[in-house]
């Protein structure tokens, strides 16, 4: 039983560590160069403008709070998989011996 949970969650983890790996590339590269894609404050004109000033520390903030809160549901996942697993080698070993 634990092989064949560990054997499913691998394959499903790939995409998500994928992802995160993604995204932990472009956090630091968006911190670094946001301001190139974002308005001057200067050249703000109209109201509906203004919600651009901030939408860049918005931005930076929701994709850091999505990456920590995938590492830890990946974590929890990857943890709990590999608990049974040892729970289950655990009594496969007491009971060889």
């Amino acid at each position: 039983m634990p092989e064949k949970a560990l054997e499913e969650l691998l394959p499903q983890l790939r995409p998500v560590v994928f992802w995160m790996a993604n995204c932990l590339e472009m956090l630091p590269y968006l911190q670094a160069n946001m301001s190139q894609f974002i308005k001057d404050p200067s050249q703000v004109t109209e109201f509906s403008d203004e919600a651009l000033l901030n939408a860049d520390e918005e931005l930076l903030m929701f994709l850091e709070e999505v990456i920590i809160y995938t590492f830890q549901q990946t974590v929890y996942h990857l943890t709990k998989v590999l608990l049974r697993c040892k729970k289950f080698l655990n009594h496969y070993f007491v009971t060889c011996l």
